[in-house]
């Protein structure tokens, strides 16, 4: 079992331009058989607030060292690279998240938006999903346990639902 971190990167992702980005239902859901035998994916609840129905604010990093995350569990927060140039401002709206990403910075790490302490198991497969748009046309990044899965989404400026399947090895 690994205690993973889900990782939204939004800076400059195959030359993304600032964008005003939502996101909302978030979840992840492990896939059971059932007979016969079918996919059916059930939620883990292992994503906290993944519909930002209690979350008020997206909170900062805490870092005790260079480089290092030393954030705690089961909230919603970020971080991003201020000598970059990077700007970036999170709204809750209506169980809506807002990004308001006005400068992406220079590399696709420069903005995250992050969740820690999300258990993988070894040998399941999971369904990442949730609904996003972009008031412009982009790529974004979205990964498990530090970079080990992960996957671009191309965003349009219609809000429609992502999902990205994986087995934790």
């Amino acid at each position: 079992t690994l205690s993973a971190r889900l990782n939204f990167m939004l800076g400059n992702v195959n030359g993304a331009a600032a964008s005003l980005i939502t996101l909302d239902d978030i979840k992840l859901e492990v896939l059971t058989v059932q007979e016969p035998v079918e996919e059916v994916y059930v939620d883990t609840m292992e994503i906290v607030d993944g519909g930002f129905d209690t979350t008020t604010e997206i909170v900062a990093e805490v870092q005790n060292s260079p480089g290092s995350d030393d954030t705690g569990e089961g909230f919603w927060y970020n971080w991003f690279a201020d000598w970059d140039g990077t700007a970036v401002a999170y709204t809750i709206v209506d169980g809506v998240l807002n990004i308001d990403v006005t400068s992406v910075g220079g590399d696709f790490w420069s903005i995250q938006f992050k969740q820690k302490g999300i258990e993988l198991v070894q040998g399941e497969t999971y369904k990442l999903s949730f609904t996003a748009s972009s008031s412009v046309a982009r790529d974004i990044i979205v990964e498990m346990a530090s970079g080990d899965y992960q996957s671009t989404i191309s965003l349009t400026e219609t809000a429609g639902t992502y999902e990205y399947i994986f087995t934790y090895t």
